[in-house]
């Protein structure tokens, strides 16, 4: 269920290209989100992974969604597969509630966007596009434990 559409060098996705996979039963879990139906990246392919500018996109169904942030939607930079530099990223909560975010990550680990954070509460990685007036609500935080292997999943160069 998965297809390519795109530029090939030397047998490998390279160029530009779109990657598109169909869940049928429902039951793929991504990144702790569960009822998707479509996972799609669209953009710039090197030596058969993402590599350069491009979009990752997740299509759900909602009445089986769970997982609290599920990423709907990156646009932004990747490496070998790996979310890589300035990123957008949206959010789905439930099965209306969209959230924007700017991130910015190394090789897979969002990084840090204070430093100054205090480790029990985690480090904050990512920032809402438009800032809210609960200042607790303008931050995605995430412990380091947990801050690993962001990509496009299924197509990742492994470490």
């Amino acid at each position: 269920n998965a297809y390519y559409f795109g530029d090939w060098k030397n047998g490998k996705r390279s160029g530009r290209g779109m990657y598109w996979k169909t869940f049928p039963d429902k039951t793929a879990s991504i990144n702790g989100a569960t009822g998707i139906l479509e996972h799609q990246y669209s953009g710039r392919w090197s030596n058969d992974y993402p590599n350069g500018k491009g979009q990752e996109h997740f299509t759900f169904d909602y009445s089986l969604a769970s997982g609290e942030y599920a990423i709907a939607n990156v646009i932004g930079n990747f490496e070998d597969g790996y979310y890589d530099g300035e990123l957008y990223i949206m959010t789905v909560v439930g099965d209306d509630q969209f959230i924007d975010w700017i991130a910015d990550a190394e090789r897979g680990t969002f990084l840090n966007l204070d430093k100054y954070s205090e480790a029990q509460d985690g480090k904050k990685v990512w920032r809402r596009y438009y800032t809210t007036e609960d200042e607790n609500k303008n931050y995605r935080r995430m412990y380091d434990k947990d801050n690993k292997g962001f990509g496009i999943y299924g197509i990742k160069m492994k470490d």
